[in-house]
């Protein structure tokens, strides 16, 4: 057994995941603290545990919990400027070293030290744990179950086409359109300034030609190097002259610089790469990729070409990009700008969203039927954590999970049942809505 003075963060996290329902602890500041559900527990940045649900002095709440070796630890991890960390209830430590003070940082102290211990290395399936539909869907064979997450992936579709609907009314089509695009570009910390670059971008007004509009995006992002003044790679130097030039032109003075998040970004994903990713797929589309979409959308093809047709448009490559991280550093090998798994999350999370919405907004049925034919003609997406923790949750053996998610509509079925009641339950099994819901829904083949 590990001795609790040398415990690590992650067992202490995994004890905390592993506490039952009811367990109870007394707070620093005396109040009584009933933990009615851990939460889920957060494999990526911010806070160890999201949605946990507890009762303090027998009051539910619901916010997330930190874990720390110790309460210090909070302000040495940089916890206090973190906005997301706004939302923690909890502070779960195994020793408090900030004496006389419950509420430091101005979140209750909880003491760990009577948590039972745990044993390393715990395996994945206890990391993420059973959850209370696994015998409900270990009754049923995996068409049926494949089909009920297809139908899901379709709700989800169709809640995304509602969302893109709302845009297209306040801005119009193409706008909404290439703003959610740009958004796509961002991935997950740099959303916020890609949907600034657009902006910046979109004061510019119709840009026709390919090379003033690469300039445009370049030069505003603030990425663009001054080869008389900077360092750069001399593979890179003709490249920025070329776009320096014609953004001379055009660019708008006295602009903040955007803010661009480096840290803990992966080079393959460096603003730098994503904005050549960007600028690849607006030469595959001519500059106007939505009206390319709706080009090809007009030919009698089938779903499946379609869908095929999609991918194609936003997988892209770059020539010089493709080898290179940003305008200094040079990749050991190179990687598409937009690889096949970019470009499908790009098609499922905005160009169909945004082709149902316009195609309801009109009233084409027929269009509606095609498009929601197409998402379900595309392919697995790759793998993500919540993927991943609900095989564990829900199917024995979690293996199983191959066989059943074996398209988008399945995978994104997963997000939606997974967002709506795993985490919007607070992963409170006892009270999880989600058996009564798929229990009264009758399962069906999906659209053919």
């Amino acid at each position: 057994m590990t001795k609790k003075k040398n415990l690590k963060e992650k067992e202490l996290q995994f004890m905390w995941k592993k506490l039952k329902r009811g367990a109870e602890f007394t707070a620093d500041d005396g109040k009584s603290v009933t933990v009615l559900s851990p939460g889920t527990w957060n494999f990526e940045e911010g806070p160890d545990f999201s949605n946990a649900k507890f009762a303090i002095d027998g009051a539910e709440q619901i916010g997330d919990v930190e874990i720390h070796v110790r309460t210090s630890d909070w302000e040495k991890h940089g916890h206090s400027a973190d906005p997301r960390y706004g939302n923690v209830k909890l502070h779960a430590v195994l020793e408090n070293d900030i004496l006389n003070d419950p509420f430091p940082f101005g979140i209750r102290t909880l003491d760990m030290k009577s948590l039972p211990k745990t044993r390393r290395p715990f395996s994945e399936q206890k990391k993420f744990g059973r959850g209370a539909c696994t015998k409900f869907f270990s009754g049923l064979d995996d068409f049926a179950i494949h089909a009920f997450l297809a139908e899901a992936g379709l709700e989800r579709l169709r809640e995304k086409s509602a969302d893109a609907g709302a845009e297209i009314k306040k801005v119009g089509l193409n706008d909404a359109f290439m703003r959610r695009f740009f958004e796509s570009a961002g991935y997950k910390k740099n959303k916020d300034n890609f949907v600034e670059l657009f902006e910046r971008v979109r004061e510019h007004g119709k840009l026709d030609e390919l090379p003033v509009i690469e300039a445009v995006i370049w030069g505003e992002s603030g990425l663009l190097p001054d080869t008389t003044t900077h360092k750069v790679a001399p593979q890179m130097k003709k490249f920025a002259a070329d776009l320096w030039s014609e953004w001379w032109k055009n660019r708008i003075s006295d602009r903040k610089p955007i803010k661009w998040i480096k840290n803990g970004v992966r080079p393959l994903n460096s603003p730098e790469r994503r904005i050549a990713g960007l600028c690849a797929i607006l030469r595959s589309g001519k500059g106007a990729p939505l009206n390319e979409i709706l080009r090809i959308s007009q030919i009698n093809i089938t779903p499946e070409k379609f869908g095929s047709g999609l991918l194609s448009l936003f997988e892209a490559s770059d020539p010089l990009w493709d080898g290179w991280t940003n305008f200094r550093d040079a990749r050991n090998f190179k990687a598409s700008v937009v690889g096949k798994m970019r470009a499908l999350d790009i098609v499922l999370n905005v160009v169909i969203p945004f082709l149902h919405a316009k195609f309801a907004n009109s009233g084409d049925a027929g269009f509606l039927t095609f498009c929601e034919k197409t998402f379900l003609a595309m392919p697995c997406p790759q793998g993500n954590i919540k993927i991943k923790k609900a095989a564990n949750k829900w199917f024995e053996p979690p293996s199983r999970a191959k066989s059943i998610i074996t398209d988008a509509a399945s995978a994104q079925g997963v997000l939606l049942i997974m967002k709506k009641f795993c985490e919007k339950g607070a992963e409170d099994c006892p009270e999880c809505a989600m058996l009564k819901a798929i229990q009264n829904c009758e399962f069906r083949k999906p659209l053919t």
